[in-house]
């Protein structure tokens, strides 16, 4: 059993909003309570952690990911799911709803819900829009919301019919819950494998061009000027995008975004030897679109950075590159992939902002505090910690990430909730 009572020696603090942002200092625990925050003494009743070097934020929070039970549990569970966000660093989760069958009844959130008891992950579950995801019928959301749903959204499909998303936006203002949409214009992207550019021509594949994603954002964020309600983009992707987020934004629309941690680093000239864990949905795009994503996180267009964890087995994966599944792990290694590649061009500040303010921000949920007499929800990280990510350390149940046997910088060490 675990003392109840732990102290942290000599930890940097990371709250921007808070009196302690950037103080090192001691921090005590007391049965999951913050009860002294300065100098403290160690002695036998604590447990005492060398926190030197290290740093705490309150707890992070990703807000898109895949764990694909019920349904496909041989890609992951729950457990597994919950284990890798833990071991990354995250207090709490937002899980999207494409389980087999989709998440689109109460007794779905309710089953999620309990399997994440005890885990020390709090799963926040997302609902289908639509009955059975299809894009045809409003799911019942209502329900949902008194279950528990936090959102909704049709997962990675794009809401095609525009009068589904007009009743969508006004039939969840009562209960002040929040769209996520997946912006693409099909009929565009029809048949398309990677961004379209240099790349996919040398490559001979059929490329998506950036207008079946910013088509699709101005088009939602129309009927958004017209009903009202609360709008989220998920997975951004283009330097168009961008900009109609950000006039949207100016107007005071209620409008949201996010981009996941891979769209930030990587391009489509990751796609040069035909490496499938690179194929994600949307596609990667190019350098001048990855700058605007920077900027636009840095500048608080985007409001949240995701992984956007999706979990594939092998023989969705080790196949040809027009075949294969798109998505890629990554929830357990988010922050080391920003600490090793993108460190110098986003701040921490604005990291930690983007996986743990905004998220709840957007999704309305109570936003953890370092401070004395609240709970101790707390991420303890280290930035110069260098490790070899491989299958062995993983605790997904899928391998699908071009980071297996990479070396990495920065570690989350150790979570409290």
């Amino acid at each position: 059993m675990s003392n109840p009572k732990i102290l942290l020696k000599k930890v940097l603090i990371i709250e921007p909003n808070s009196e302690y942002h950037r103080e090192i200092t001691d921090i005590l625990i007391e049965d999951g309570i913050i009860t002294e925050i300065g100098e403290i003494e160690s002695n036998d009743l604590f447990e005492t952690i060398d926190a030197e070097g290290s740093m705490i934020s309150m707890g992070w929070m990703d807000m898109r990911v895949n764990f694909c039970d019920p349904g496909d549990e041989h890609k992951e569970t729950l457990a597994s799911g919950t284990a890798a966000a833990k071991a990354g660093g995250f207090t709490a989760v937002a899980v999207m709803p494409n389980t087999e069958p989709v998440t689109d009844h109460k007794s779905q959130i309710e089953y999620i819900q309990n399997r994440g008891e005890g885990s020390g992950v709090k799963l926040w579950v997302i609902g289908t829009l639509s009955l059975g995801a299809e894009g045809q019928e409003l799911s019942e959301m209502y329900d949902m919301h008194l279950a528990g749903a936090k959102a909704f959204s049709d997962v990675g499909k794009p809401i095609s019919k525009s009068g589904l998303l007009v009743r969508a936006l006004q039939y969840i203002q009562p209960f002040n819950s929040r769209i996520l949409v997946h912006c693409e214009d099909k009929s565009i992207s029809a048949g398309g494998r990677m961004h379209e550019g240099n790349m996919s021509v040398s490559l001979g594949l059929k490329g998506i061009p950036p207008l079946a994603e910013s088509i699709a954002i101005a088009r939602d964020i129309e009927i958004l000027r017209y009903t009202g309600g609360k709008l989220h983009i998920s997975r951004v992707t283009t330097l168009q995008g961008v900009e109609l987020i950000k006039k949207a934004k100016q107007e005071g629309l209620d409008i949201t975004a996010d981009v996941t941690i891979h769209h930030l680093i990587q391009s489509d000239e990751s796609l040069h030897d035909f490496d499938t864990n690179f194929k994600l949905s949307p596609p990667l795009r190019s350098d001048e679109h990855i700058n605007a994503l920077i900027d636009a996180v840095n500048n608080g267009v985007i409001d949240c950075i995701v992984s956007d964890h999706t979990p594939e087995n092998i023989e969705n994966k080790e196949v040809e590159f027009e075949y294969a599944s798109p998505g890629v792990i990554g929830i357990q290694i988010l922050y080391s992939l920003y600490q090793t590649y993108l460190s110098d061009k986003i701040t921490l500040e604005q990291f930690i902002t983007c996986i743990t303010v905004n998220p709840r921000k957007t999704m309305g949920i109570d936003i953890p505090k370092i401070a004395l007499e609240e709970k101790a929800e707390l991420t303890l990280f280290n930035p110069n910690i260098a490790y070899i990510f491989d299958s062995k350390s993983n605790k997904s149940l899928s391998n699908n990430s071009p980071y297996i046997g990479k070396q990495l910088t920065g570690k989350a060490i150790k979570t409290f909730f």
